[in-house]
């Protein structure tokens, strides 16, 4: 009986030390949620400068470059939201976390837009395999 009331302490001890910790913030970010979007805006301010190649000699009224154009639009828009957010936090005054998810849900869903904008259906690759394999016959 000893070894059992023994053993307990032990079985506490140890999963006292199992508690989970909290992920480290990086210098500047006050909370997951600020260093969330700070990366998320990053990776999508990135991507978006990367497709700034592909976009720039499509005609204006092009689908691609209409969708491109809009996740640009929904890009700046999440980050005014966010510097807006983060400069209330460094102030000390009370944050619209709420906003900030909304018009990160609004860029997310803009980026979906541009990105399906630019592959075709499977309907309209009918008769050229070669491009459903991305390959382009008599370009160099």
């Amino acid at each position: 009986m000893k070894r059992v009331r023994a053993f307990w302490p032990l079985v506490l001890l140890a999963l006292a030390g199992c508690a989970h910790n909290p992920p480290v913030l990086r210098p500047g970010a006050f909370n997951a949620f600020d260093q969330n979007t700070h990366d998320t805006l990053r990776t999508a301010q990135a991507t978006l400068e990367a497709a700034a190649k592909d976009v720039a000699p499509l005609p204006v009224n092009h689908p691609v470059k209409i969708a491109y154009n809009a996740a640009i639009d929904a890009y700046n828009a999440a980050e005014a939201g966010y510097q807006a957010y983060h400069a209330a936090l460094v102030n000390g005054q009370p944050a619209d976390q709420a906003a900030v998810a909304a018009a990160l849900q609004a860029l997310n869903a803009a980026v979906a837009r541009y990105a399906a904008s630019k592959t075709k259906p499977a309907a309209a690759l009918k008769g050229q395999p070669w491009l459903q394999y991305g390959l382009r016959l008599g370009v160099a």
